[in-house]
């Protein structure tokens, strides 16, 4: 369907002398020492989603500058001046830039978790990252697949024309959110295993981070708007939280309980934390909430970065919550 160049083959062992197997680490930890292969495969998977829909982003943002259809203001334009695929190519771009910052975000626990002088500070780093992997893997190809759906729609019908590429973009897209464990693994992993062996500590010192990201941002007065979503997207997450750790606690329906909740869980955590991201870099100018910045034909640099900041604000968190 989609990945033709991975060298995706079956391997088979001893044929002639027989297999011989090896212990790596300790008896009885094969499963933990396996965890630290499966942790960076799956934030690998994550980024190779994020991938695909900057690919997305920018072959859609292509298309649309050069489709020349119908006319804006008495005047032809370009498909890329039309409202409609302005929204898309915002929240395209909006998506895409959240995922690459929890990514790295990500990326840069995993380093210190390995790499800090002080014990405690590789232990909170650890903690951070077993709970950011399963949202990095699920959410970004989750997304990825809608971004690439998203770029197929900005073609129009020559999305469906194989010379553009559109379609494979969402052929690729589309194993990631089942291999490196399924989506659905990832969510069960977080909502099961990571909430259940800390009572939800680890989580809830990431909404506490986000929460202070909130505060931040609403204490000015062109960031107002994200922070006040963002808080608001936190607060829905630690009532979720509850929710999913009462529900486990059912010494009856406990499981099925994880079970049911888990994906929604899952996706809500990434949304509700995700958008945080856009708040982070310190030089947001002040067209945070203005809808009226215009998209030029002609400029390279477009969006400008406080535009997918405010399609975040007013799209992406209210569909968390």
């Amino acid at each position: 369907m989609g990945i033709h160049g991975s060298p995706t083959c079956v391997l088979s062992f001893g044929e002639r002398e027989g297999a011989i197997g090896y212990l790596v680490g300790e008896p009885g930890r094969g499963l933990n020492h396996m965890f630290t292969m499966m942790n960076a495969a799956r934030h690998k998977v994550g980024i190779q989603g994020i991938g695909v829909a900057e690919r997305a982003c920018q072959q859609a943002l292509a298309y649309a500058r050069e489709r020349r259809q119908g006319r804006r203001n008495g005047a032809e334009c370009a498909i890329a001046e039309h409202l409609d695929v302005k929204r898309m190519l915002l929240s395209m771009r909006a998506r895409t830039d959240a995922l690459r910052a929890l990514a790295l975000t990500c990326a840069a626990q995993m380093d210190k978790a390995r790499h800090a002088e002080e014990e405690e500070t590789r232990q909170r780093a650890q903690a951070r990252v077993d709970v950011l992997i399963p949202v990095v893997k699920a959410f970004s190809t989750d997304q990825a697949v809608e971004i690439a759906s998203l770029g197929i729609q900005v073609h129009g019908g020559m999305g469906y024309i194989e010379e553009t590429g559109a379609a494979q973009l969402l052929r690729d897209a589309r194993i990631a959110p089942i291999y490196e464990g399924t989506n659905g693994i990832q969510a069960l992993d977080l909502a099961g295993r990571k909430l259940g062996r800390d009572g939800g500590a680890a989580l809830a010192s990431l909404v506490d981070d986000v929460e202070a990201t909130a505060a931040a941002l609403a204490a000015r007065e062109d960031l107002l708007a994200l922070g006040e979503s963002l808080a608001g997207g936190a607060a829905d997450l630690r009532a979720a939280m509850a929710v999913v750790l009462e529900g486990g606690r059912d010494p009856e329906q406990g499981a099925d309980a994880i079970q049911a909740f888990a994906t929604p869980s899952c996706r809500w955590s990434a949304m509700s934390c995700v958008p945080g991201r856009w708040g982070v870099p310190p030089w947001w100018p002040r067209l945070l909430c203005s809808t009226a910045v215009p998209i030029p034909s002609t400029t390279p640099s477009w969006p400008p970065p406080t535009m997918p900041c405010a399609t975040g604000c007013r799209s992406v968190v209210p569909s968390a919550r």
